[in-house]
C-alpha cells in the first residue's frame, strides 16, 4: 500500500509566511513610488499652485530640452565606446585580452561628479579660445561657444565613465550565438566587419538597449556633474523646487511626472528588450581567433585603448597630480575625517547590501514557488521600479513615506519615538529603495538558469519549496548573489544626490564629503577621499569580474 506524498504545492506554513514577507517587503518597497504616484491626483494650495506655474512657465522647458541633450548626446558617446570594445573582446584573441577586459568596466568606479570636478583644469584651458571669440564675433557667438562645448565637455564626461554599463550588455549579446551565427557568415564568405554589421548587431539590439537604457538612467539620476557644469536638468530643477523654493508639494508634482515619463522609457526598453533576448545563448562558442591583419590588430587594441584612456586612466592621473599639488595642505588635511566618512559609507553600503540580498532572495524566491500572478506583478514592479526612479524622486517619496507614518504614529507612541528622528533610517531605506532592483535581477537571472526539474525532483522526495529553496537553489546562487552584493556595494558607495538629501546630521559618506570640498572651493583636498572611494568601488568591480559575471554564464 502506497502512501499519497503531499503535493509540492500545498501550502505549508512555512511557504506561508514566505510569501508574507514577500508581499511585505514588495510592498514596502514600492511605497515610496506608490506615493509620488499619487501625489499627481492630490490638490496643490495656493503657494504650491503658484510655484508650479512658475516652474512650468520659466523652467520646466529647459530642464527637458537639457535633460534630452545630455541623455541623448551620452547615450550616444557611450555605445561608440562600448559596442566596439565588446565586439573585438569576444570575437577575437590578442595578448593582453583578459587584462583589457578587466580594465575596461573599471571606469564604473569612477563617480561623474568627481570625473566632472577633474574637467575643471581642461575647462580653463579652453577660456583663452572664448575670449578671442568674444573680441572676434562678439557676445551671440561667445555664448553659443560657450554652450556647446560645455554641452560637449559633459556628454563627452557622461560617455567615458558609463560606457561599461554598455559593453557589459554587448559582451554578453556577442558572445555565444552571436560568435555562432558570425562563424555561419564567415564561411559563407563575409568580411569580419559585414558580419558585425549585419548578423551580431542586428541580433544584440535588444541587450545594447538594456545597456544603453542604464547609461540614461544615470545621466537623468546625476545631480554633482550637472550642478558643477552649470545645467538645469530635471534633477537640478526638483532640488530647486524642494530647497530653493521650499516647495515639497510643487516638488512632488513634478516628481510624478518625472516617474510617468521614465517608466514608459521602461516599458518601452522591456518590450524591446524582450523580442529577441532569448536567442542568445552562451554555451558552446568559440571566438574567430587571433586577428588575421595588422589592421584588425591595430583596431583591436585601440577599441580598448581609447575607452580605458578616457574612463580610467585620464581620471586617475589627474588625482593623483592634485594629490602631488596639494603637498603644501598636507598638514592641514582632515584625517580623523576622512576615516569616519569611510567608516559611515562603509557601514551604509554594508548595511544596504545585507538588506537588498535579503529582500531579493525572499521576494524572487517566493515568486518562483508562487501560482499567483499579482505577487509575480507586484515583484516585477518592484524589481524595475527603484532603479528606473531618479534618487530625487526616491528621496521625495521616502520623506512622504515618513511623514505620512508620523501622522499615523505621533512621537508619544514607541514607533513614532523610533522612526521620526531616526534619519539614518530613512537614508538607509531610500538607498534599498533604489538599489534592490539591482539585487533582485541578479538573483532572477541566477534562478532562472535553474532548471525546474530540480525543484520536481526536490518536491517528489518529499520536500517543501522552502527546504528545496535552501538545499538546492540557494547554494548555487553564490555566484549571483556575489555579483549583485559587489554591485550594490560599489553603487551605493559611489550615491550622492539621495545622501545630500536624507542624511542625518554630521553625517559625511566619501561622496559627500567630496563634494562638499568642491562646494568649500577646496578642490586639492578633495583627492584625497575621491581616491578612497574609487579604490573600494575599483576593488568590487575586480572581484565581480573576476569571480561574479564569468561563474554566472557557468550557472545552469
Amino acid at each position: 500500500m502506497f502512501l499519497k506524498k503531499k503535493p509540492y504545492h500545498s501550502a505549508t506554513w512555512g511557504l506561508r509566511l514566505w510569501k508574507f514577507l514577500a508581499w511585505a517587503l514588495a510592498l514596502l518597497l514600492l511605497a515610496p513610488v506608490l506615493i509620488i504616484l499619487l501625489s499627481l491626483f492630490s490638490n496643490l494650495s495656493t503657494d504650491a499652485a503658484e510655484a508650479w506655474q512658475q516652474i512650468h512657465n520659466f523652467l520646466l522647458k529647459d530642464a527637458i530640452k537639457e535633460t534630452a541633450i545630455l541623455v541623448v548626446g551620452s547615450c550616444f558617446i557611450a555605445s561608440l565606446l562600448g559596442i566596439p570594445a565588446a565586439w573585438f573582446v569576444e570575437n577575437f584573441d590578442f595578448p593582453g585580452k583578459r587584462l583589457l577586459s578587466i580594465a575596461l568596466i573599471l571606469p564604473l568606479a569612477i563617480p561623474p561628479f568627481i570625473a566632472a570636478i577633474l574637467s575643471s583644469e581642461l575647462r580653463e584651458k579652453l577660456i583663452p579660445f572664448l575670449i578671442k571669440i568674444r573680441r572676434e564675433e562678439g557676445v551671440e557667438s561667445f555664448l553659443w561657444w560657450e554652450e556647446h562645448l560645455r554641452y560637449g565637455c559633459l556628454i563627452l564626461l557622461f560617455g567615458s565613465v558609463l560606457y561599461p554599463y554598455v559593453f557589459l550588455a554587448g559582451r554578453s549579446a556577442f558572445a555565444g550565438s552571436g560568435i555562432i551565427m558570425g562563424e555561419a557568415g564567415r564561411m559563407l564568405g563575409r568580411s569580419p566587419w559585414r558580419v558585425f554589421s549585419s548578423v551580431q548587431l542586428p541580433l544584440a539590439r535588444p541587450a545594447l538597449a538594456a545597456g544603453i537604457f542604464l547609461v540614461a538612467m544615470e545621466v537623468i539620476n546625476d545631480y554633482g556633474a550637472v550642478k558643477h557644469f552649470g545645467f538645469n536638468t530635471l534633477t537640478v530643477t526638483l532640488f530647486t523646487t524642494w530647497f530653493g523654493m521650499d516647495q515639497i508639494e510643487t516638488a512632488k508634482k513634478l516628481a510624478s511626472w518625472i516617474l510617468i515619463s521614465v517608466f514608459f522609457l521602461v516599458a518601452l526598453e522591456h518590450w524591446h528588450r524582450g523580442r529577441a533576448l532569448r536567442s542568445l545563448h552562451p554555451e558552446g562558442a568559440r571566438s574567430f581567433g587571433s586577428p588575421s591583419s595588422i589592421i584588425t590588430r591595430i583596431a583591436c587594441y585601440l577599441s580598448c585603448l581609447v575607452p580605458i584612456s578616457l574612463g580610467l586612466i585620464l581620471p586617475l592621473f589627474g588625482l593623483i597630480d592634485w594629490l602631488l599639488k596639494s603637498s603644501s595642505i598636507y598638514d592641514k588635511i582632515d584625517w580623523k575625517e576622512i576615516i569616519t566618512a569611510s567608516r559611515h559609507t562603509l557601514i551604509l553600503a554594508l548595511s544596504s547590501t545585507v538588506i537588498c540580498i535579503v529582500a531579493a532572495l525572499t521576494i524572487i524566491g517566493a515568486t518562483r514557488f508562487s501560482k499567483n500572478p499579482i505577487l509575480r506583478v507586484v515583484s516585477k514592479f518592484s524589481t524595475v521600479a527603484g532603479y528606473a526612479c531618479p534618487g530625487t524622486v526616491i528621496a521625495l517619496g521616502v520623506m512622504g513615506f515618513a511623514v505620512a507614518l508620523g501622522n499615523r504614529f505621533p512621537s508619544e507612541n514607541w514607533i513614532g519615538r523610533f522612526l521620526v528622528p531616526s534619519g539614518f533610517i530613512w537614508l538607509l531605506f531610500a538607498i534599498v529603495t533604489r538599489y534592490f532592483s539591482i539585487a533582485s535581477q541578479m538573483v532572477q537571472q541566477g534562478l532562472a538558469r535553474q532548471n525546474k526539474s530540480l525543484d520536481q525532483a526536490s518536491f517528489s522526495l518529499g520536500k517543501t519549496p522552502t527546504k528545496t529553496f535552501f538545499r538546492i537553489n540557494l547554494p548555487l546562487l553564490k555566484a549571483s548573489i556575489l555579483g549583485g552584493a559587489t554591485l550594490v556595494f560599489v553603487d551605493v558607495c559611489k550615491e550622492l544626490p539621495l545622501c545630500l538629501l536624507l542624511r542625518p546630521f554630521d553625517f559625511e559618506t566619501l561622496s559627500t564629503l567630496t563634494y562638499s570640498k568642491v562646494d568649500q572651493d577646496t578642490i586639492y583636498a578633495c583627492a584625497i577621499p575621491s581616491l578612497f572611494l574609487i579604490s573600494v568601488s575599483m576593488l568590487g568591480l575586480i572581484i565581480v569580474e573576476l569571480n561574479g559575471w564569468r561563474k554566472l554564464s557557468k550557472t545552469k
